[in-house]
Formats: structure tokens, sequence, C-alpha cells
């Protein structure tokens, strides 16, 4: 169940109620309305407002110009960018379109998990994990991303027109040294280029893009992530992302495309309009679209992206949204902030290849020399609503692709825009030109006079646009004017106190009856060794642990029970400890610590002065090389390991853990007898019980916080790279992660 709910109005209902500062804006000018306000709403001003009016009109532009890039929503209004204030219509899916091979449904079903990665639960009482063929009322997780992965498709289907694509999979080159900086030259870097277009448009050309997508179908497959939390570890990570692609390993061969199932939360909620729908469904495309560029460079073995043609900045995925899109996107309600998958609002266009944008490449990535010009100015464009109908309407695809080639889906029209100085501090609004209307005529064909039609819409609309722009303006200025002729001299003396409560947004917070309470209790208690809660020495996520749970043969525990009883033991002070992560009103994250008097007491169990084989046995040999190749797995300070773990990370799958202390016994002892037995691992792992290894639960190796050197610094960033050989002949484990913020 939910704590009681303020009042809101029906746009906060959606959208929420932001408090305090979030990012770089102050809400506090809307925290003094009643019902509580999302802050979205355009300004309707008072034809003859008095004095107090007029304050509070300027404060509220003031707020929205803050957080809208320099626009009001009154402005985006009539720039026609605000999703919910768009009429109602049937619903726009691209139905009929098969969606192309690597999409398939079959590359999104779950396969093999690693035990340490549970799926994640939807959240807020919502039955079920996020995944493809779990329902969300009459509707399966697939059936709601299936127009992105249409959009995506018809991408895919027409990438010749955009010559970036058959750039990006020809043969790439050693970047010139005099386009780095001084201090990274020694750093290898490759360049890409266009090629001449009757290459790129030739029936072989093509030909030769389509067949590089269908020879990695089998190769990529996509998954579910929350972007706050690392996908492999499933630790909390500082980095917001969209999408996070991890590379081949030893252990599973091949690139999984994680995608932010906060992207996806929008279009679960029912409350959105068709409008708001279009936007989140092209953003899901957009970023599948740019994982896709990432998984398919995993295979050229290179540590860091290459560079496209002058572009200073190297990230291959917002490389390609320049060139397909015209820019990166943003939304108008954050949906990288607290609370995580909100409705966007409105889409807002960023440029590439500039300062702002250079926080989305790896750290380690050099910015070429020389820069552009404008390097330092970022425009941003708030986005018409029509552009995202487009791209959900065959006939646009049919009529206007073609013809329009390589900017066809470039965002847009745009009437108006703002540029940030980041030298001056200062922004600015500034208009783009109209296009001119083409003419028809008799003799073009039926698909040119579509393409024609298709672009006097969009002229008129813009010059429709630009006249509402206008009238804002004017009425912007006069009411300035009445605030200067109506403005008290002295200041009128301070505005008093609020007396409006503070917000509180309402949290998920079900209720477990006291017979359901002591059911999980005593399930834990029963089973406590089994689960190894006792070697629980560190932060777990919420939902792992109940994966462990689930998988101990509790299959009945909800994940809205096993949330409700957490919460319940936070206020008691028993058994665990439980932190929230993120903001309601959408699901949150919760981190589990144990409480360790907060249990029955039970005898010691553990030996913490674990004895060796007898010498002179197979045990003791395998024990031996099983100790340095664990060791090879979990250290984290020594040069010549290859850790799985990362720092805070103690458990992981025991089979693939397995497996790879096979290879290393192999490849790296010189390991020639019978390969270790799954019995033989588990009499190793007793032999150094809670001595850098202890019990974990079923299927899982944990790692101990004893025995081991303490960890100095964090772990550099491991820049994105295939399993290898490394010089040291260590067997090089490290997964390729590319970001999309």
């Amino acid at each position: 169940m939910q704590s009681a709910s303020p009042p809101l109005t029906k746009l906060a209902e959606i959208y929420s109620h932001p408090v305090g500062q979030i990012g770089s804006v102050n809400h506090a000018a809307i925290a003094d309305y009643v019902p509580y306000k999302s802050g979205l709403t355009p300004i309707t001003p008072n034809p003859n407002p008095p004095f107090p009016d007029l304050v509070n009109q300027r404060a509220l532009e003031k707020y929205q110009t803050g957080r809208f890039q320099g626009f009001t929503a009154a402005e985006l209004r009539a720039l026609d960018s605000l999703a919910f204030e768009q009429p109602d219509f049937p619903d726009m899916r691209l139905e009929g379109l098969d969606v192309d091979h690597v999409f398939r449904r079959e590359n999104w079903q779950n396969r093999r998990k690693a035990v340490h990665r549970a799926l994640w639960p939807l959240g807020n009482g919502r039955p079920g994990f996020w995944h493809v063929d779990t329902y969300v009322g009459t509707q399966t997780i697939w059936d709601i991303i299936l127009p992105s992965l249409r959009i995506a498709t018809l991408v895919l289907n027409n990438a010749h027109t955009w010559p970036w694509w058959d750039a990006f999979l020809s043969n790439h080159i050693p970047l010139p040294v005099g386009k780095l900086p001084a201090d990274k030259q020694h750093i290898p870097c490759q360049w890409y280029r266009l090629r001449a277009a009757q290459i790129v448009n030739s029936p072989a050309g093509r030909k030769g893009v389509q067949d590089y997508f269908r020879s990695l179908a089998d190769d990529i497959i996509f998954d579910f992530a929350c972007g706050s939390f690392d996908p492999d570890s499933t630790l909390p990570d500082p980095d917001d992302f969209h999408g996070l692609t991890c590379g081949p390993t030893p252990w599973w061969q091949k690139t999984t495309c994680n995608i932010n199932f906060y992207l996806v939360e929008p279009l679960l909620n029912p409350k959105i309009n068709s409008a708001e729908r279009l936007l989140c469904q092209a953003e899901l495309a957009v970023t599948i679209l740019h994982e896709f560029c990432h998984a398919l460079y995993t295979r050229s073995e290179e540590s860091l992206d290459p560079y496209f043609e002058d572009e200073v900045l190297g990230e291959v995925g917002f490389s390609m949204e320049k060139a397909v899109f015209g820019g990166r996107t943003s939304q108008l309600n954050a949906a990288y902030i607290n609370p995580k998958g909100l409705p966007f609002g409105g889409q807002m266009n960023f440029g590439w290849n500039n300062y702002a944008s250079s926080i989305n490449c790896l750290a380690d990535q050099p910015i070429l020399e020389p820069k552009p010009a404008n390097y330092r100015e970022a425009t941003s464009y708030p986005v018409p609503i029509s552009y995202f109908r487009n791209l959900h309407d065959p006939t646009f695809w049919q009529a206007y692709v073609p013809v329009w080639g390589s900017t066809s889906l470039h965002m847009g029209p745009f009437t108006a825009g703002s540029l940030f100085d980041f030298d001056t501090k200062q922004r600015r609004l500034i208009e783009t030109p109209l296009l001119t209307d083409p003419v028809i005529t008799l003799s073009m064909t039926d698909q040119e006079k579509a393409t024609a039609k298709i672009q006097i819409d969009r002229n008129n609309s813009a010059r429709t646009i630009r006249q509402d722009m206008q009238l804002n303006k004017d009425d912007r200025t006069f009411r300035d004017r009445q605030f200067l002729s109506q403005q008290p001299f002295p200041s009128p003396p301070p505005t008093p106190a609020s007396q409006t409560p503070v917000y509180v947004e309402p949290r998920f917070e079900p209720q477990l009856t006291q017979y359901e309470f002591d059911l999980i209790f005593n399930y834990l208690v029963r089973y406590r060794d089994e689960l190894a809660l006792d070697t629980l020495h560190f932060e777990i996520p919420e939902h792992q642990l109940y994966w462990y749970i689930l998988r101990s043969g509790f299959t009945g525990l909800e994940a809205w029970q096993w949330r409700g009883f957490l919460q319940e033991c936070e206020r008691s002070n028993k058994l665990f400890f439980w932190t929230e992560y993120f903001e309601p009103p959408t699901p949150t994250i919760g981190m589990v610590e144990l409480n360790p008097l907060g249990w029955p007491p039970v005898p010691q169990k553990y030996n913490y002065n674990p004895q060796q084989p007898p010498p002179g046995t197979r045990l003791h040999a395998v024990f031996q090389d099983w100790y340095r190749s664990m060791h090879w797995l979990g250290d984290l300070e020594d040069p010549y390991s290859d850790s799985v773990f990362v720092q805070g990370q103690y458990d992981f799958d025991k089979e693939v853990c397995v497996f790879l202390v096979r290879k290393i016994m192999r490849e790296n002892c010189l390991w020639t007898d019978p390969e270790i037995t799954e019995v033989e691992f588990d009499e190793c792992l007793g032999f150094c019980d809670s001595m850098l290894w202890m019990k974990g639960p079923k299927g899982i190796v944990r790692k101990s916080d004893r025995g081991w050197p303490p960890v100095v610094t964090s772990p550099s960033y491991s820049a994105p790279s295939t399993p290898s050989q490394s010089s040291s002949g260590s067997l090089s484990l490290s997964v390729t992660l590319e970001r999309k913020l």
C-alpha cells in the first residue's frame, strides 16, 4: 500500500511534484502552491494583475527558464513541444512491421543468468520482473517495447540512407597523431571516414552493411538493468546510464546490451497520453540503437571508441545519434534524476561534438584537436511533437525518408532554440530560418507529391509556431512594463515564512499481517545456514537477497512482501538494516545489511584456522593450483591478477568460478591432470572457510573480508576490451563497458 497522498494537480499526479534542489534547479518557486504542482504548466497571466501576482508570475517564469534551457512552459507550448498539451489520439505502433532479427524476442528472453545477477522486480506492488514475458495488465513488456523495436528496425532497414553506417562498419584507419593533444599522443586511436557516394549507394555497398548486421544477429542479446547499478556486480554505481553494453567474456560469449528499465517505466504508466507515449517509445528506440552500435564495435578489440571525420569526441553511440537523428536528446522532466522513470513531458535536442557533450565520453577517451570554434557553446532546441508522430507514421518512412535522405530523421523543424556560452555563462534565445515551400507540379510522382506535402505541412507548422512565440514574447514584454510601473519604492517588506506544509511524497509501504511477518522471519531463521546469512558481511541489493530466498525454496514469497518485511525489520531493529535508494512515486531500490544484534543467538560454527588437505594426495595438488587461481580471480590489488570482482562485491556465480578456475589451471598453472571437479572445488572452499572465501548461498562463491590485502585505491575504470592474453601471461577477464548517459 502507498502512504497517504497529499493533494496534487492532474499533471503532478503523472509527472510528480519536484522538491528542493535537484541537479542545478531549485524547485522552491512551486513549493507554496496547493494542490502541489508539477512545475510544467504554462503560466496563464491575469490581464490586469495586482503587483503580488506579477511578482509570482515573474518568479515562476524565472524558475521555468532555469529548468527548461531558457524557455518558459508557455513558450514550449507555443513551440508545440509539450506532450501533455496534445489532444489524445489512437496509439501509433507501426503495426504489421516485423522487427529485425537482432531485436527478435528470443534475444530478449531470459537465458541462463549468473546467480549473482538477479532479475529486477517491477516494484510498487506490481507482480513479476523486468522481463519481456512479464504481463503488465493485458500486455507483456514485449508488447510495450515493440513500437521502439520497430523504429530501430526501420533505421537499420534504411541504413544506406545515412553514410555514417557504411563509414562505421568499413575498415578503420589509425588516427593521425597530430589530432591528439600533446600529452595523449602515445595513445593509439582509430578513425573512420565517409566513403565515396557511388560505393556507399551501390548494391554491393548496401548489401555489405545489411550482411554485417545479420552476421551479428546471433551474437548480441538484450537485458533490462537498473541504470544506477552496475549490471554485473549489481552494486550501486554513481554514473547513471540509459544503456550499457558488456562485451563477451570467457564464460559468456555474447555481447549484452543492458537497457535501463527506468526508460521503459513511463510506458507502464496508464495515465500518460498518446503524445507522451510516442516520446518515450522514440527515446527507447534511440537508446537501443545507441547500444547496438557499441555491440557492433566489440568485434574490433580496440580499447577506445573511434572518431568519425572531424568530430573531436569519440563515442560511437552519440556519433550515430548525431548522424541519424541530428543530435542528442534530453527530457524536460529529466529522467535521470530522482525520482527516476517519470514521463518526459517533452524533449530537447542537444548538439554533439562540443564541450557540454564531453562528459558523455569515457574518462580516458582523448578529446582531439583542433576543437571547433563553437566548442564551448551549447545549443538546445525544443522538439515539436509532430516529429515523434512522423517517426511512428509508415507514410513518413515510405515517402519522406527516401527523398530527404540523411537529414530525413533529424529532429525538427526548429523555429527557436537557446544557446549557452560556457565562457561568458550567458544564455540567449536564437531563431532558425524557415525553409522554402516546395512547389507541387503535375509532373511529380505520387511519392514526390507526398514528400512535398509533408515538407509544406512542416513549414506551415513552423510559421504558426513562430507567430505564437511572438505573441508570447509580446505578452511577457507587456507584463514586464506593468511590473516596472507598479514596483513600489522602496522595496516592500519581506514575505512572511510560508505556512504551506512541507510536501512528502507518498512511499510504497506494504503492510504485512503478523502471520506473514512471522512466516518470513521463521523461514530465515530456520534456513539461516543454507542462505549463508551469517557470512553476509556486506550490503546486498534487496532484489538479490530476495532471489537467493526464492532459489532456496520459498517460491511463494512476493517482492512486495519482501519489501514490507525489510521495512518492518528496519523499524523494529530485527534481522536486517534496510536503506532506500531513489525517490517515489516510481519504484525505488533497497540495499540490505545484516543486523547482527537482531538475530536469535546460535553457536559459532565457523573454523577461523582452516587446514590444508594432506600432502601427497590429489586434493593437495589440486588445492595448490586452485588457491592460486582463485587468488587471481579475487585479489583487487595484485597487478598480475584479473579479478572478476569489483570493489565492494563479494558474491559471484559458482558455476562461472569453476569454469574460470579450470581455465586458469590449464593455461596459467599448466595443470595437465583431469580437471578439478565440483566436489573438489567445494572441498577447496572448505579449506579456506572464512579466510579469503566463505560459505555462500546455493550456487554462490562468497569472498571473505578477511585475509585479503587492503584496497588502497579504488580500481580504475577498465577500458573496453575483449578477452585476450595479457603480456604477463595471465588470463584477461575484463568486460567491455560502454555508457549512454
